[in-house]
């Protein structure tokens, strides 16, 4: 169990968010009927999804930025001089990426072609921004920050400019994720959480401009990754039961819920970093016959579950396709 946990700190899946003042009646605990289970041997199906793949690849002292051409071809490292960068998030248009990276104030924000080249910072502050999201124009990315000392989500051009700070709270608030429709923005939050139950977090969605704070989860565990659906209407997003610190990474899961904060249910077992794409949803999970991280494929007609490509003696994660 020691090698799960220390997986955990792969995480992004704990470095989180906070929030106030909600508008509508929060959902209860999600139901835990499973909807899917993961297949012990997948066929891998290349070129599922879609031509392109970015994800991370997480080794000693080390996250890099993969691209898989999805033809049966190497993955290649997007950009090879960055020792640290991860949360990649494809453009609307599908031809961008941002991402953040890692160097000597932190993590800023980063923009590419899908190639890695044409390369532009967009943040430079001292601190740690991370976690974009495009608005559904491509102009402006929404993303976390620690710039003020606490975790918070802000607003900014794609060039760096008319930067807005959206929360601001005393919890910590983070992983955003802008809906498709463009009316508001999805993130999980530390609000209403202290003492042992400090790593908790709930959901939350507010409007671009700061306003209509709503909270959707109400289940006193770990919600966050928000993921929306293309039709604005649902989120995915990843749940760990207890609110405490610590916790094996298998023990993540999937649900789904709608966007008013109701049906919460159980998709998937073993499983984060959701991202929803039509009727599929590419995921994360712990392996446990090559005890690292893996990526996956939920078809949500079937709930046949493929794997886009194996490297097994590395820890993959974050995976987003172009759509």
């Amino acid at each position: 169990m020691s090698r799960i946990r220390s997986l955990a700190l792969i995480g992004l899946i704990a470095s989180l968010t906070g929030c106030a003042n909600t508008t509508a009646e929060p959902t209860t605990a999600p139901t835990n009927q499973p909807t899917a289970t993961l297949a012990a041997a997948a066929t891998p199906t290349i070129g599922e999804v879609g031509p392109r793949l970015v994800f991370v690849a997480n080794q000693p002292n080390q996250m890099t930025l993969m691209l898989s051409a999805l033809d049966g071809s190497e993955p290649k490292a997007l950009n090879p001089d960055f020792p640290r960068a991860m949360d990649p998030a494809f453009s609307p248009a599908g031809n961008e990426l941002a991402f953040a990276v890692q160097d000597s104030d932190g993590f800023n924000i980063y923009i590419s072609s899908v190639d890695g080249t044409n390369l532009v910072q967009v943040t430079s502050e001292a601190g740690d921004d991370q976690s974009p999201s495009w608005s559904p124009d491509g102009q402006q990315l929404v993303f976390q920050s620690n710039r003020s000392g606490n975790d918070e989500i802000y607003l900014v051009n794609r060039d760096g400019s008319n930067l807005l700070q959206l929360t601001n709270d005393p919890a910590q608030d983070g992983m955003p994720s802008w809906a498709p429709d463009g009316s508001v923005i999805a993130f999980s939050s530390a609000r209403g959480f202290s003492g042992e139950e400090s790593s908790g977090r709930e959901l939350y969605v507010i409007q671009p401009d700061g306003q209509a704070l709503q909270q959707l989860t109400k289940a006193r565990g770990r919600a966050q990754n928000p993921s929306w659906s293309p039709d604005s209407q649902q989120l995915a997003y990843v749940f760990f039961e207890s609110a405490i610190v610590g916790g094996d990474i298998a023990g993540n899961m999937i649900y789904t819920i709608k966007r008013d904060g109701s049906e919460a249910k159980l998709l998937q077992a073993n499983a984060f970093d959701p991202q929803w794409l039509d009727q599929r949803i590419a995921f994360t999970t712990y392996d446990e016959q090559t005890f690292h991280t893996a990526l996956r494929i939920l078809d949500l007609n079937t709930l046949q579950i493929s794997v886009p490509l194996t490297m097994p003696e590395i820890d993959l994660m974050q995976p987003v396709f172009n759509r």
